[in-house]
């Protein structure tokens, strides 16, 4: 399987479900099989251009949003991710409340050399962390940095009016992780949020430990009700 095909297809995957779309509805919207649709999805079978402007025009995206692929390289790093050790990606894991389950994160640095400057992939929610192209949610943007903090700021590549902002605490020269601040939107009342978040150089087995730093204390919750805020500390 050719891995730029792949990559295509799991793009075209991607903005179909975020935009509502079975396989068939999509085939018949460009005029192909239901079976033809899934071999693209799949990366089985490459797509001429004037299919993928097709497909494109019926998820209402532009075509970059498709093709557009860069390989990240740790050896083109540039000085904002060397904050993070020289890492060219991050675990992120955050816990969700509402329905109770930890949910994880993967965050991409990529050197761009044409504009000599790193940018943010962020695949919110995967299923797993070799499977990050399958994720609920995807992100990118640009990156700000400073002697102590760094900032993301990104944008839903299905959808611009979600955006998200991440601030994470620069020790992972010292630990193996950090924690920080996901500001945003959620969804489903466009109403504004916060969360805590871990964030690491290597993926975390131990998943009590991650609860452990994300659930708020008591300490935190007093802390909240004294003073209206909700803020983050690096123990």
């Amino acid at each position: 399987m050719d891995s730029y095909a792949a990559y295509v297809g799991s793009r075209i995957k991607y903005f179909r479900k975020a935009k509502g779309f079975t396989i068939e509805k999509l085939a018949q919207r460009i005029n192909k099989s239901k079976s033809a649709v899934s071999k693209y999805e799949s990366g089985q079978i490459s797509i001429d251009l004037e299919t993928l402007s097709d497909i494109a025009k019926a998820l209402n995206i532009s075509i970059y949003h498709l093709v557009y692929y860069k390989e990240p390289t740790v050896n083109s790093i540039s000085v904002e991710s060397k904050l993070f050790d020289g890492e060219s990606q991050l675990y992120v894991y955050y816990y969700d409340g509402r329905n109770k389950r930890l949910v994880r994160c993967l965050l991409q640095l990529v050197y761009d050399e044409i504009i000599n400057q790193t940018t943010a992939c962020y695949y919110l929610d995967v299923p797993s962390f070799d499977a990050y192209l399958n994720s609920k949610y995807r992100y990118s943007g640009q990156i700000a940095s400073y002697d102590t903090l760094t900032y993301f700021f990104l944008e839903n590549q299905a959808n611009s009016l979600e955006r998200l902002t991440l601030c994470v605490l620069n020790v992972l020269g010292q630990k193996t992780f950090t924690v920080g601040l996901e500001t945003g939107i959620t969804i489903s009342s466009i109403s504004p949020l916060a969360m805590k978040v871990l964030v690491s150089k290597s993926i975390i087995t131990d998943e009590n430990l991650i609860l452990e730093t994300l659930k708020l204390t008591k300490e935190d919750l007093k802390y909240i009700k004294e003073t209206n805020m909700l803020i983050v500390h690096n123990y």
